[in-house]
């Protein structure tokens, strides 16, 4: 079993290096789709018409607003405020900077190092999040999904 998992994440790792080599970046002022997916391969949510404000070698910024998100059931919903999102394909995490009245909120997803393919930036979101709020206080978020996922 423990053999199985190992195998398993040392094959999505070797997927995602190889990816790397045929990766093409977005150009700054190209508009993108991201989606996250679960551990199990499905699609989790995808963001419509991310604009790219700065790529390198290794990482997308990029900027959300008014952005439309559909969820994996079909529910569809658009983005409140202004966001800044950073994706790393070498760390194992992303960021999104929210911008609101109050002051700018972070959003740290645990998740893969992000692929670039022609239909979109991609990236496996693995349940748990932290959240820095305006005023420094930070929570951990769930927390009970990645208990439930990390069985699978």
């Amino acid at each position: 079993m423990i053999f199985s998992e190992n195998y398993d994440m040392l094959l999505k790792i070797s997927l995602i290096v190889e990816s790397w080599k045929n990766m093409k970046l977005p150009k700054e002022g190209d508009f993108i789709t991201i989606q996250s997916y679960k551990h199990d391969g499905s699609l989790h949510r995808t963001w419509r018409d991310t604009m790219v404000l700065k790529t390198t070698e290794n990482a997308v910024i990029g900027v959300n607003d008014h952005t439309l998100v559909t969820e994996s059931d079909g529910r569809r919903w658009v983005t409140r405020e202004p966001a800044i999102v950073y994706f790393h394909k070498k760390y194992w995490f992303n960021i999104i900077a929210m911008i609101r009245d109050n002051g700018v909120s972070y959003y740290c997803n645990l998740a893969s190092p992000y692929i670039m393919d022609e239909e979109a930036l991609k990236y496996i979101d693995y349940d748990l999040d932290v959240k820095v709020f305006a005023d420094g206080e930070k929570k951990l978020l769930d927390v009970d999904e990645y208990e439930v996922h990390k069985k699978r």
